[in-house]
């Protein structure tokens, strides 16, 4: 089924790897700028013939295809809050979105507040591995370990 890979777009969301040949998601095919949605499955079942080019089916729109993806991405959505709570209590209130409505992939910088009240600016990947990165905590911890 090598053919699967070939006609695999870009745009999805999952790797070819992480799905079954019998899956029923539906995903974004792409074969000669031909652009269709159709199951795992039945692509798997029909074999290498691109749709559009039997006339069996009319290539998707580029809208459709966007819709599809935001779909998947809301799907595959877990947040920063529910991987992990223990961060819930260091969130600020000076952030924009709420701590579930961010990503727990997310790089980005958000702003955070220790357990002594200092609030600082850091990636959530960084709070994620040290539980904590509070530069006035950290200095103090410094100077009070010398």
């Amino acid at each position: 089924m090598e053919f699967l890979l070939r006609q695999w777009a870009v745009v999805n969301t999952l790797n070819p790897g992480e799905i079954s040949a019998l899956s029923m998601q539906k995903i974004v095919w792409e074969h000669d700028n031909h652009v269709w949605i159709q199951s795992v499955s039945t692509r798997a079942i029909q074999g290498d013939m691109c749709p559009v080019c039997t006339g069996d089916m009319r290539a998707a729109t580029r809208q459709q295809v966007r819709l599809l993806v935001a779909q998947k991405k809301r799907e595959d959505f877990v947040s920063l809050g529910t991987a992990h709570p223990e961060l819930v209590p260091l969130w600020s209130a000076v952030n924009e979105k709420s701590i579930n409505e961010v990503s727990s992939r997310t790089v980005t910088h958000f702003w955070w507040k220790c357990a002594v009240g200092h609030e600082f600016l850091t990636p959530a990947s960084v709070i994620v591995k040290r539980g904590h990165a509070c530069v006035k905590c950290n200095r103090a911890e410094a100077k009070n370990s010398k």
